[in-house]
Formats: C-alpha cells, sequence, structure tokens
C-alpha cells in the first residue's frame, strides 16, 4: 500500500447537469480521503515517535562572560591625505562618440537588430 495515495478522486461524484466544459472548464471531481487507507497504511512507512520527557530544546553552547569584550568591532579610522571629492564628476567627460558591443555566442540563430541608448 506504500504506492497508494493518500487523496483520491471521489469515485461516487457526478458531473452537475449544467456544467460547461467550454464555459466552466475541465471538471474535476471533489477529492477525498482514499478508502483503501481506512487502517493508515498508505504512504511511505515512519517510525512512531516516543515522547522524550528529558528532551530540552535544540542544544546550544552554554555562554560565559568574557570581561575583554569591548563591543562589535569596526576598523579604525585614520585621515587620507590623498583623498578628494570631485563636485561635479561628469563636467570633465568628454562627449561619446561611438559605442561598441561585442556578444559571444554559440548559436548562430542569435540576432540583435534595435539597440537603444539614451540618457
Amino acid at each position: 500500500m506504500e504506492d497508494e495515495p493518500e487523496y483520491v478522486p471521489d469515485p461516487e461524484a457526478v458531473k452537475p447537469e449544467d456544467w460547461d466544459d467550454e464555459e466552466d472548464g475541465e471538471w474535476e471531481a471533489p477529492i477525498v480521503e482514499n478508502p483503501k487507507c481506512e487502517a493508515g497504511n498508505c504512504g511511505i512507512w515512519t517510525r512512531p515517535q516516543k515522547p522524550n520527557p528529558e528532551y530540552k530544546g535544540s542544544w546550544a553552547p552554554a555562554l560565559i562572560d568574557n570581561p575583554n569584550y569591548s563591543g562589535v568591532w569596526s576598523p579604525k579610522k585614520i585621515p587620507n591625505p590623498e583623498f578628494y571629492e570631485d563636485k561635479t564628476p561628469f563636467a570633465s567627460l568628454m562627449p561619446i562618440a561611438a559605442v561598441g558591443i561585442e556578444m559571444w555566442t554559440m548559436t548562430k540563430d542569435i540576432m540583435f537588430d534595435n539597440v537603444i541608448l539614451t540618457d
């Protein structure tokens, strides 16, 4: 009975008289519990679980105090003499005159016929 499904379409269900396949779609019987599985013997067998009164939850190591802990680590911040901030980074750029696109593919049927570049 391992291969028997737990639920099956209701064998006693009847398609309603006013059901229209084109309008309502294909009719499906409602799903019910498999009558062959009344004893609970369907599906993959699993070992029954016994309660363990001594179980205290997932194990985690005990936490102990660290007297040398000084908080979350962060790197030292030192001044950088070569740092500068460009207030107008695009003012010094030259206008773009061309764009090159290189495509490598293993399929010969791929084509690009439209490319759009905007600002």
